[in-house]
């Protein structure tokens, strides 16, 4: 009958529909998903971008330091020790505050992993190290 077909048509007409309907659903579902991976991504690039740049900061900062702790350095070595004594205390503290300074900065150069290294003579550059 009429009524019959047309429920018929109605019917096939609300599959198409639905098919559709689930085709768009598994669509969005897959862009979703795509979109939170990328929002993944871009956090952890982002993260490993600002450990960088904290890292590139610091570097520069401790090599600053470094010649810092050079010239402390180059300034105890140049007092000859006979200088170093009793009569002169004025001198003698100022001298053993040098030398307090430019240890501090060693132990918190070795806290932070900056070694001091002493190549002989004859041995090869190697700027890994």
């Amino acid at each position: 009958t009429e009524a019959e077909k047309q429920l018929m048509e109605q019917i096939a007409s609300l599959s198409k529909e639905n098919e559709s309907l689930i085709e768009k659903v598994a669509d969005y579902q897959d862009k979703y998903q795509r979109t939170l991976a990328d929002r993944e991504n871009l956090r952890n690039r982002l993260e490993k971008q600002i450990v960088e740049a904290k890292q590139f900061g610091i570097q520069g900062f401790c090599k600053d330091l470094l010649e810092v702790t050079d010239v402390f350095h180059k300034a105890i070595e140049s007092v000859p020790a006979e200088k170093i004594n009793k009569e002169n205390s004025d001198f003698k503290n100022l001298y053993g505050g040098l030398v307090m300074t430019e240890n501090q900065l060693l132990t918190v150069f070795r806290r932070h992993g900056l070694m001091q290294i002493t190549p002989q003579i004859g041995d090869k550059f190697d700027p890994s190290v």
